[in-house]
């Protein structure tokens, strides 16, 4: 094969990762670009795939609120609604696969009255909130990324 050629039966990391380890007679050529683009594309399969999963958890009510989650939705003035609206109609904006306990993400999201929220929930299968507040706009722009 010439140099730079590829070969791809399918193009995706799987397939990859299953061809280099468990069929290494056959070989499987991809050049470093097509290697990050297919990285790429799976991470932002994975992060669909994990809010999904997030979601399908609040909606059936399989989580649970660490004690410094009650303590800040006191505090703040936030119920178990407005965290359940938030998250089905959330998305991921930051992911913490190194977190203290276990990987966690932030999900950005608005309640049914339009209330912006911030909530950090530990990854399934185990979906914990661990915290929740309104993101204050001189340190987030659009309460998606921050300053």
């Amino acid at each position: 094969m010439a140099p730079g050629a590829l070969h791809r039966p399918e193009l995706n990391a799987l397939n990859i990762m299953t061809s280099c380890l468990h069929r290494p007679e056959k070989k499987t050529y991809i050049s470093w670009n097509d290697l990050k683009r297919v990285s790429f594309e799976n991470e932002n399969r994975i992060k669909i795939v994990t809010i999904e999963r997030i979601k399908d958890k609040i909606r059936t009510g399989k989580y649970r609120f660490s004690d410094h989650a009650v303590k800040r939705m006191i505090k703040r003035a936030i119920n178990r609604y407005e965290i359940e609206d938030a998250v089905i109609a959330g998305e991921i904006i930051e992911e913490y696969p190194e977190d203290k306990y276990s990987p966690s993400c932030l999900v950005y999201g608005k309640t049914r009255k339009g209330r912006n929220l911030h909530i950090q929930l530990s990854l399934p299968p185990a979906v914990v909130i661990i915290t929740v507040y309104e993101p204050d706009e001189s340190e987030w722009i659009d309460c998606k990324v921050r300053r």
